[in-house]
C-alpha cells in the first residue's frame, strides 16, 4: 500500500483472506451487472414484441388503388353569381 498500511497484523493470512474477499466482491459486482444486462435485454425484447402487436392491431391497411385512365374535367353545373353593386358611401 502506498500509505504504509496497518503494519504486519495477521501477516500472510490477512493478505490471503483479503484476496479471497476481493475476489468474492468482484464476483458479486459482476453478477449484479450481468443481472441488470439480462433484465435490460429482456425488456427490449418484450417491448419490441409489444410494439409489433400494437402496430399490427392499430394499423389501418391501405386500400389498393387501381390505376385509372385520365378523364375529361367535369362540366360546370352551376353558373357564377352576378355581382351586385354596392351603394356609394357618403
Amino acid at each position: 500500500m502506498w500509505w504504509g498500511g496497518f503494519g504486519n497484523w495477521g501477516g500472510p493470512f490477512w493478505h490471503f483472506f483479503s484476496g479471497i474477499a476481493s475476489f468474492a466482491f468482484g464476483v458479486l459486482i459482476f453478477a449484479a451487472w450481468l443481472a441488470l444486462l439480462i433484465l435490460f435485454v429482456r425488456f427490449l425484447i418484450i417491448a419490441t414484441r409489444a410494439a409489433e402487436i400494437y402496430v399490427r392491431q392499430h394499423l389501418v391497411p391501405a386500400a389498393p388503388v387501381a390505376p385509372t385512365a385520365p378523364t375529361a374535367p367535369a362540366a360546370r353545373t352551376t353558373t357564377p353569381r352576378t355581382r351586385t353593386p354596392k351603394p356609394p358611401v357618403s
